[in-house]
């Protein structure tokens, strides 16, 4: 399960409630809010967290990058475009202040929704 949007407006109840309840959810950053969420990641980021593969980790192995827009709105591209840019250079500067959850980025911005479509077979060789 992919919680868009970081869940909003429910972004707290959806990491400290919800995400302990399955290990199979997984939350995405798509949409405008990511200032306000920013916060949240910070606080929860090394919160420990069940993983689908019966493991053990934090949750920020279980975010993913997302950016969501439709065609024929030229607004809504160039805010998409903005936002992405924002969320990259967010994840720059954590990098840089060395966050404990530095090697976790890869992932977030790729990696774990890579993962997730090589799980489901979404992709065939």
């Amino acid at each position: 399960v992919i919680a868009a949007h970081f869940g909003c407006p429910w972004e707290e109840e959806l990491l400290y409630e919800e995400s302990r309840a399955s290990s199979n959810l997984y939350i995405d950053l798509s949409g405008g809010q990511f200032q306000r969420i920013q916060g949240i990641i910070e606080r929860g980021a090394m919160l420990p967290a069940d993983l689908p593969d019966g493991k053990n980790g934090i949750f920020a192995d279980r975010w993913m990058f997302g950016a969501d827009a439709y065609l024929g709105h030229p607004q809504l591209h160039e805010d998409t475009i903005n936002y992405c840019k924002n969320v990259l250079n967010y994840f720059e500067q954590k990098k840089a202040e060395n966050v404990p959850w530095k090697d976790k980025i890869p992932a977030i911005l790729s990696g774990n929704a890579e993962f997730l479509v090589e799980k489901n077979a979404l992709i065939r060789g």
